[in-house]
């Protein structure tokens, strides 16, 4: 198997929820991969509105419904604000190695309304629910990632190409009280917590998460 280059794009409410470190360690611990990137996102309209246009694709093993439900989803919760105008944080995360898009798309599962236990992210992070008569309540799919290798190297690089632009710092995301001061840290994960496929760093990142920080860039260096 030749090395491949996976990503997964962790959604604005997935981020709120502070869910990332979860998805993390189970990105890493199920697939055995490399992590060899993290960038977090503030998606432009026209960022947004040429990844949607990209998500319809006759090789999804997803339904064209669901494929549709995503698309309105991502215009829908990855644009910025409509009434604010404020951009909405999103988080790409790329691994690394052999058979790498197949097994993060294994991980993070399909999107269905039968949910199996809680054995993908999906299974446990997302959401699909249906009225009586089918009609979609609430949906929420946690994360988004490419089903098969062609698609997954077009769609990075169409995220890589804003990524100037749209991507490290991100500023007036989140807002705060008039009285609310905020200020900015850093925190460094060693590289021993990446150095077996575990579940270390998604902890730290669970454990910042607690005290009510939130993420405004991350980066992986080597």
């Amino acid at each position: 198997m030749s090395q491949q280059l996976a990503y997964v794009i962790i959604t604005p409410y997935t981020l709120y929820k502070s869910r990332t470190g979860g998805i993390l360690a189970r990105l890493i611990t199920r697939t055995g991969m490399e992590m060899v990137g993290a960038r977090m996102f503030a998606p432009s309209l026209e960022l947004v509105q040429k990844y949607s246009e990209a998500i319809l694709s006759a090789d999804d093993p997803q339904d064209r419904r669901v494929q549709e439900l995503l698309r309105d989803y991502i215009l829908k919760n990855l644009s910025p604000d409509p009434k604010t105008g404020r951009r909405r944080r999103v988080m790409m995360l790329l691994l690394q190695g052999d058979d790498a898009v197949r097994k993060v798309r294994s991980v993070i599962g399909n999107i269905s309304t039968e949910r199996r236990g809680g054995e993908t992210i999906r299974d446990t992070y997302g959401d699909l629910i249906l009225d009586e008569a089918g009609n979609v309540r609430y949906f929420e799919p946690a994360v988004l990632a490419a089903p098969n290798v062609d698609e997954a190297r077009q769609k990075a690089k169409l995220w890589a190409e804003y990524s100037d632009k749209d991507g490290g710092l991100v500023d007036d995301t989140i807002a705060y009280g008039a009285d609310e001061k905020p200020q900015r840290t850093l925190v460094l994960i060693k590289p021993d917590n990446f150095r077996f496929p575990t579940g270390r760093p998604g902890n730290v990142i669970d454990f910042f998460s607690r005290t009510g920080l939130t993420s405004s860039a991350s980066r992986c260096t080597g």
